[in-house]
């Protein structure tokens, strides 16, 4: 249950994390779905992206020099690839680094 009967959040941050994750995940299926049944030329295709989320959460990268660690992370794929979760993403690979609070 993601609150109380008076508005107050009732969850750990891991079960926010994996909710946001599995949004991210669930809308890409539908871009992914859109960008295949529109009728773009080949050639604008292979300039489409998605956003998809690492595995990870709450973790430092390993070849980050900075010490905050990565709530969600997400990277772009190519808009033909599977719809999975990266596993250990490089920092250098993010497109977007998420800090999530309650």
């Amino acid at each position: 249950m993601w609150t109380t009967t008076k508005g107050a959040y009732a969850g750990s941050d891991n079960d926010m994390y994996i909710a946001i994750k599995s949004f991210i995940a669930y809308v890409a299926h539908f871009v992914k779905g859109g960008i295949q049944s529109s009728n773009l030329s080949a050639e604008a295709r292979q300039g489409c992206r998605l956003l998809l989320p690492g595995q990870n959460i709450d973790y430092k990268p390993e070849d980050s020099d900075d010490s905050i660690c990565i709530d969600i992370g997400l990277v772009a794929s190519k808009h033909d690839a599977a719809i999975e979760l990266c596993v250990k993403p490089s920092y250098y690979r993010f497109y977007s680094i998420f800090k999530v609070k309650k």
